[in-house]
Protein backbone atom coordinates (compact mmCIF):
# COMPACT_ATOMS: atom_id res chain seq x y z
CA UNK A 1 0.00 0.00 0.00
CA UNK A 2 1.52 3.35 -0.93
CA UNK A 3 1.98 5.82 1.75
CA UNK A 4 -0.21 8.43 -0.15
CA UNK A 5 -3.40 5.67 0.28
CA UNK A 6 -2.52 6.32 3.83
CA UNK A 7 -2.42 10.51 4.04
CA UNK A 8 -5.44 10.22 2.04
CA UNK A 9 -7.19 7.87 4.55
CA UNK A 10 -6.30 9.76 7.85
CA UNK A 11 -6.68 13.21 6.15
CA UNK A 12 -3.10 14.09 7.59
CA UNK A 13 -3.33 17.41 5.52
CA UNK A 14 -5.88 18.71 8.17
CA UNK A 15 -3.83 17.86 11.13
CA UNK A 16 -2.90 21.88 10.95
CA UNK A 17 -6.35 22.33 12.58
CA UNK A 18 -5.34 20.98 15.75
CA UNK A 19 -1.57 21.06 15.91
CA UNK A 20 -1.58 25.38 15.22
CA UNK A 21 -3.94 25.98 18.20
CA UNK A 22 -1.91 23.94 20.53
CA UNK A 23 1.27 25.27 19.28
CA UNK A 24 -0.28 29.01 19.41
CA UNK A 25 -1.12 27.93 23.32
CA UNK A 26 1.95 26.37 24.27
CA UNK A 27 3.94 29.86 23.21
CA UNK A 28 0.92 32.18 25.16
CA UNK A 29 3.16 31.93 28.45
CA UNK A 30 5.61 33.50 29.38
CA UNK A 31 7.88 31.16 31.22
CA UNK A 32 10.08 28.22 29.89
CA UNK A 33 8.78 26.06 27.38
CA UNK A 34 8.88 22.58 28.49
CA UNK A 35 9.59 20.60 25.29
CA UNK A 36 8.62 17.18 26.88
CA UNK A 37 5.28 18.29 28.21
CA UNK A 38 4.70 20.02 25.09
CA UNK A 39 5.73 16.88 22.66
CA UNK A 40 3.56 14.36 24.81
CA UNK A 41 0.54 17.21 24.49
CA UNK A 42 1.01 17.75 20.66
CA UNK A 43 0.89 13.44 20.21
CA UNK A 44 -2.28 13.90 22.22
CA UNK A 45 -3.81 16.49 20.20
CA UNK A 46 -3.08 14.86 17.02
CA UNK A 47 -3.99 11.05 18.03
CA UNK A 48 -7.52 12.74 18.92
CA UNK A 49 -7.60 14.12 15.65
CA UNK A 50 -6.64 11.48 13.32
CA UNK A 51 -8.69 8.97 15.64
CA UNK A 52 -11.57 11.35 15.06
CA UNK A 53 -10.65 11.08 11.33
CA UNK A 54 -11.08 8.22 10.82
CA UNK A 55 -14.23 6.99 12.94
CA UNK A 56 -15.92 9.61 10.62
CA UNK A 57 -15.14 7.75 7.55
CA UNK A 58 -16.12 4.60 8.99
CA UNK A 59 -19.39 6.09 10.61
CA UNK A 60 -20.17 8.18 7.40
CA UNK A 61 -19.96 4.59 5.72
CA UNK A 62 -22.06 2.73 8.04
CA UNK A 63 -24.91 6.04 7.75
CA UNK A 64 -24.39 6.05 3.94
CA UNK A 65 -23.53 9.57 3.83
CA UNK A 66 -20.62 8.37 1.87
CA UNK A 67 -21.94 6.24 -0.68
CA UNK A 68 -24.39 7.89 -2.46
CA UNK A 69 -21.18 10.27 -4.61
CA UNK A 70 -18.46 7.78 -5.44
CA UNK A 71 -16.49 10.96 -6.71
CA UNK A 72 -13.36 11.88 -4.54
CA UNK A 73 -13.16 15.50 -3.93
CA UNK A 74 -9.80 15.89 -1.76
CA UNK A 75 -11.16 18.50 0.84
CA UNK A 76 -14.96 16.72 1.73
CA UNK A 77 -17.17 14.28 1.42
CA UNK A 78 -14.43 11.30 3.05
CA UNK A 79 -11.66 10.02 1.60
CA UNK A 80 -14.06 7.40 -0.79
CA UNK A 81 -11.35 4.55 0.15
CA UNK A 82 -13.87 2.46 1.70
CA UNK A 83 -16.25 3.05 -1.39
CA UNK A 84 -13.40 2.42 -3.55
CA UNK A 85 -12.70 -1.03 -2.06
CA UNK A 86 -9.00 -0.34 -1.41
CA UNK A 87 -9.26 -0.11 2.55
CA UNK A 88 -11.94 -2.19 4.50
CA UNK A 89 -14.11 -0.61 6.90
CA UNK A 90 -12.95 -2.08 9.91
CA UNK A 91 -9.32 -0.82 9.08
CA UNK A 92 -10.69 2.40 9.68
CA UNK A 93 -11.99 1.34 12.77
CA UNK A 94 -8.95 -0.53 14.49
CA UNK A 95 -7.17 2.52 13.19
CA UNK A 96 -9.27 5.16 14.90
CA UNK A 97 -9.01 3.14 17.69
CA UNK A 98 -4.88 2.63 17.87
CA UNK A 99 -4.98 6.59 17.65
CA UNK A 100 -7.21 7.05 20.67
CA UNK A 101 -5.06 4.23 22.60
CA UNK A 102 -2.01 6.88 21.54
CA UNK A 103 -3.73 9.39 23.19
CA UNK A 104 -4.34 7.71 26.38
CA UNK A 105 -0.58 7.08 26.45
CA UNK A 106 0.41 10.04 26.23
CA UNK A 107 -2.06 11.55 28.68
CA UNK A 108 -0.80 8.79 30.83
CA UNK A 109 2.69 10.19 30.41
CA UNK A 110 1.45 13.74 31.26
CA UNK A 111 -0.43 12.74 34.04
CA UNK A 112 3.08 11.28 35.49
CA UNK A 113 4.95 14.05 34.30
CA UNK A 114 2.71 16.46 36.00
CA UNK A 115 0.80 14.92 38.52
CA UNK A 116 -1.91 16.43 37.61
CA UNK A 117 -5.37 14.57 37.77
CA UNK A 118 -7.53 17.56 36.09
CA UNK A 119 -5.50 16.50 32.73
CA UNK A 120 -7.23 13.01 32.52
CA UNK A 121 -11.05 14.73 32.96
CA UNK A 122 -10.06 17.35 30.70
CA UNK A 123 -8.16 15.05 27.36
CA UNK A 124 -10.31 11.75 28.29
CA UNK A 125 -13.62 14.72 27.68
CA UNK A 126 -12.02 16.10 23.99
CA UNK A 127 -11.22 12.34 23.28
CA UNK A 128 -14.81 11.32 24.02
CA UNK A 129 -16.36 14.48 22.41
CA UNK A 130 -14.46 13.98 19.50
CA UNK A 131 -15.43 10.12 18.47
CA UNK A 132 -19.19 11.02 19.64
CA UNK A 133 -19.05 13.51 17.01
CA UNK A 134 -19.67 11.04 14.47
CA UNK A 135 -20.22 8.03 16.67
CA UNK A 136 -23.62 6.60 18.31
CA UNK A 137 -25.05 6.85 20.50
CA UNK A 138 -24.68 10.78 19.95
CA UNK A 139 -23.42 11.39 17.00
CA UNK A 140 -23.33 15.00 17.29
CA UNK A 141 -22.65 16.08 13.27
CA UNK A 142 -25.73 14.29 12.76
CA UNK A 143 -27.81 16.73 14.84
CA UNK A 144 -26.82 20.13 14.47
CA UNK A 145 -23.88 19.97 17.38
CA UNK A 146 -20.77 18.96 15.14
CA UNK A 147 -19.73 22.87 14.20
CA UNK A 148 -19.72 23.78 17.93
CA UNK A 149 -18.19 20.82 19.12
CA UNK A 150 -15.64 21.36 16.52
CA UNK A 151 -15.50 24.90 17.50
CA UNK A 152 -14.67 24.58 21.12
CA UNK A 153 -12.51 21.67 20.92
CA UNK A 154 -10.20 23.13 17.86
CA UNK A 155 -10.07 26.64 19.65
CA UNK A 156 -10.76 26.73 23.55
CA UNK A 157 -9.62 23.31 24.23
CA UNK A 158 -6.23 23.04 22.14
CA UNK A 159 -5.24 26.65 22.69
CA UNK A 160 -6.05 26.13 26.67
CA UNK A 161 -5.00 23.12 26.67
CA UNK A 162 -1.00 24.20 25.36
CA UNK A 163 -1.39 26.80 27.85
CA UNK A 164 -2.92 24.89 30.69
CA UNK A 165 0.59 22.21 30.04
CA UNK A 166 3.33 25.07 30.48
CA UNK A 167 1.29 27.51 32.87
CA UNK A 168 1.04 24.92 35.39
CA UNK A 169 -2.83 25.58 35.16
CA UNK A 170 -2.80 29.11 35.01
CA UNK A 171 -4.68 30.62 32.09
CA UNK A 172 -6.49 33.88 31.00
CA UNK A 173 -9.29 35.64 29.82
CA UNK A 174 -7.65 36.76 26.73
CA UNK A 175 -6.15 33.23 26.14
CA UNK A 176 -9.49 32.06 26.43
CA UNK A 177 -11.20 34.69 24.20
CA UNK A 178 -8.67 34.42 21.41
CA UNK A 179 -8.72 30.44 21.34
CA UNK A 180 -12.17 31.46 19.50
CA UNK A 181 -10.12 32.58 16.28
CA UNK A 182 -9.16 29.13 15.78
CA UNK A 183 -11.79 27.61 16.89
CA UNK A 184 -14.11 29.55 14.72
CA UNK A 185 -11.36 29.31 11.62
CA UNK A 186 -11.71 25.51 11.74
CA UNK A 187 -15.47 25.66 12.26
CA UNK A 188 -15.00 27.29 8.73
CA UNK A 189 -13.33 24.64 7.25
CA UNK A 190 -16.31 22.24 8.39
CA UNK A 191 -19.34 24.68 7.13
CA UNK A 192 -17.63 25.11 3.64
CA UNK A 193 -16.64 21.13 3.33
CA UNK A 194 -20.87 20.75 4.26
CA UNK A 195 -22.00 22.78 1.47
CA UNK A 196 -20.98 20.71 -1.48
CA UNK A 197 -22.31 17.73 0.83
CA UNK A 198 -25.64 18.85 1.63
CA UNK A 199 -27.75 16.96 -0.17
CA UNK A 200 -26.37 13.25 0.18
CA UNK A 201 -26.06 14.68 3.75
CA UNK A 202 -29.52 15.64 4.04
CA UNK A 203 -30.39 12.20 1.95
CA UNK A 204 -28.58 9.93 4.95
CA UNK A 205 -30.30 12.26 7.85
CA UNK A 206 -26.94 13.47 8.58
CA UNK A 207 -29.07 16.74 9.94
CA UNK A 208 -25.65 19.66 9.63
CA UNK A 209 -26.25 23.66 10.20
CA UNK A 210 -26.14 23.49 6.60
CA UNK A 211 -28.52 21.00 6.12
CA UNK A 212 -30.94 22.63 8.49
CA UNK A 213 -30.13 25.89 7.08
CA UNK A 214 -30.46 25.07 3.39
CA UNK A 215 -27.25 24.68 1.26
CA UNK A 216 -27.48 27.84 -1.15
CA UNK A 217 -27.43 30.18 2.33
CA UNK A 218 -24.63 27.91 3.58
CA UNK A 219 -22.37 30.63 2.78
CA UNK A 220 -23.96 33.57 5.15
CA UNK A 221 -23.08 30.57 7.74
CA UNK A 222 -19.38 30.28 6.77
CA UNK A 223 -19.16 34.07 6.59
CA UNK A 224 -20.45 35.25 9.88
CA UNK A 225 -17.51 32.19 11.25
CA UNK A 226 -15.37 34.37 9.51
CA UNK A 227 -16.36 37.19 10.61
CA UNK A 228 -16.94 37.05 14.05
CA UNK A 229 -12.98 36.01 14.11
CA UNK A 230 -12.06 38.84 12.78
CA UNK A 231 -13.36 41.19 15.07
CA UNK A 232 -11.91 38.48 18.10
CA UNK A 233 -8.79 39.25 16.44
CA UNK A 234 -8.67 43.27 15.59
CA UNK A 235 -10.33 43.34 19.28
CA UNK A 236 -7.40 41.50 20.57
CA UNK A 237 -4.39 43.88 18.56
CA UNK A 238 -6.69 46.92 19.35
CA UNK A 239 -6.68 45.89 23.38
CA UNK A 240 -2.60 44.95 23.40
CA UNK A 241 -3.09 40.94 23.35
CA UNK A 242 -1.63 40.94 20.35
CA UNK A 243 1.59 42.86 19.09
CA UNK A 244 1.34 44.50 15.71
CA UNK A 245 2.70 41.95 13.91
CA UNK A 246 -0.51 40.20 13.99
CA UNK A 247 -1.67 42.77 11.61
CA UNK A 248 -0.54 41.01 8.74
CA UNK A 249 -3.12 38.25 9.36
CA UNK A 250 -6.15 40.76 8.71
CA UNK A 251 -4.89 40.81 4.54
CA UNK A 252 -5.34 37.17 4.82
CA UNK A 253 -9.46 37.78 4.30
CA UNK A 254 -9.24 37.95 0.98
CA UNK A 255 -9.19 34.40 0.94
CA UNK A 256 -12.64 33.68 2.57
CA UNK A 257 -13.69 36.13 0.16
CA UNK A 258 -12.74 34.15 -3.01
CA UNK A 259 -13.98 31.84 -1.26
CA UNK A 260 -17.51 33.32 -0.33
CA UNK A 261 -17.47 34.48 -4.61
CA UNK A 262 -17.00 30.55 -5.45
CA UNK A 263 -19.61 28.86 -3.16
CA UNK A 264 -22.67 32.01 -4.40
CA UNK A 265 -21.21 31.06 -7.99
CA UNK A 266 -20.87 27.70 -8.34
CA UNK A 267 -24.27 26.39 -6.51
CA UNK A 268 -23.91 22.46 -6.17
CA UNK A 269 -20.93 21.86 -8.36
CA UNK A 270 -18.69 19.76 -6.11
CA UNK A 271 -15.78 20.28 -8.57
CA UNK A 272 -15.78 23.51 -8.40
CA UNK A 273 -16.71 24.04 -4.58
CA UNK A 274 -12.98 21.89 -4.21
CA UNK A 275 -11.34 25.56 -4.52
CA UNK A 276 -13.69 27.31 -2.20
CA UNK A 277 -12.70 24.45 0.38
CA UNK A 278 -9.03 24.99 -0.68
CA UNK A 279 -9.17 28.73 -0.06
CA UNK A 280 -10.89 27.96 3.22
CA UNK A 281 -8.48 25.24 4.92
CA UNK A 282 -5.25 27.87 3.63
CA UNK A 283 -6.45 30.28 4.78
CA UNK A 284 -6.93 28.92 8.74
CA UNK A 285 -3.36 27.97 8.04
CA UNK A 286 -1.91 31.23 6.68
CA UNK A 287 -3.46 33.14 10.15
CA UNK A 288 -2.92 30.45 13.00
CA UNK A 289 0.93 31.00 11.38
CA UNK A 290 1.11 34.48 11.77
CA UNK A 291 -0.77 34.44 15.18
CA UNK A 292 2.10 32.10 16.35
CA UNK A 293 5.06 33.82 14.61
CA UNK A 294 3.90 36.86 16.55
CA UNK A 295 4.13 35.67 19.71
CA UNK A 296 7.47 34.09 19.40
Amino acid sequence: MKPATYIRAMRLPFVGASALPFIFGTFTGSGETNWFVFLLGLIAVVSTHLSANLINDYADNQSGADCQDQNYYTFFGGSKLIQEGVLSPSFYLKLSICFAFLAIISLIGLLLTLANFWLVIIISGALFLALQYSCQPLALSYHGLGETVIMFLFGPFCVLGGAYLQNSGGVNINTFAISFIYGLLTAAILISNEIPDAATDAASKKNTLVVILGADKGWLLYLASVALAYILLIGAILSGAFNWFSVLAIPAIILPIKAVQIMRQSGSDKFALTESSRLVILHQMVVGIILIIALV
